[in-house]
């Protein structure tokens, strides 16, 4: 049986993180926004980029003595690239695992790099929550009603 923390536990623990690491969901919304004011607030650069490579995941987080990198699937767009995006930034964030290092050959380093359960449940219910505060910022007040009532 995994060991993680419940999906309630882990959305509450993501507010946590959102509060005391002072994450501001601007508008007009963008990960790369996001990324950047995160970078100034740590002194250190995050570099988000695109990666085609045949075996790649779906991200990871890549550290090097002068910056991070969050690396996505190439072909990932919208909504979803950005929930990778902000999934490996909360990875970065609560200090989870050890980065990946530039020099690695890079498609072995992912292969033998993992995550607890319990860390992939909080940076999914981080990535989450984020995304559903953009949303919320972005969506007319109506229609934020229209979609809580169906569901979409």
């Amino acid at each position: 049986m995994r060991k993680g923390i419940s999906n309630r536990y882990a959305h509450i623990l993501a507010r946590e993180i959102i509060r005391q690491k002072g994450i501001q969901v601007s508008q007009p919304w963008s990960a790369e926004g996001l990324c950047a004011d995160i970078a100034l607030t740590r002194g250190r650069r995050i570099d988000i980029i695109s990666i085609d490579v045949p075996g790649f995941p779906t991200g990871a987080v890549i550290s090097d003595a002068d910056c991070d990198v969050i690396g996505y699937r190439a072909g990932l767009t919208g909504f979803y690239r950005d929930h990778v995006i902000l999934h490996e930034l909360c990875h970065l964030l609560c200090g989870h695992g050890v980065p990946l290092r530039k020099d690695e050959r890079l498609v072995d380093a992912v292969a033998n790099h993992s995550y607890t359960f319990a860390e992939e449940h909080l940076a999914e219910a981080f990535a989450t929550t984020v995304l559903t505060e953009a949303h919320h910022r972005t969506v007319p007040t109506a229609d934020r009603h229209v979609s809580a009532l169906f569901g979409v």
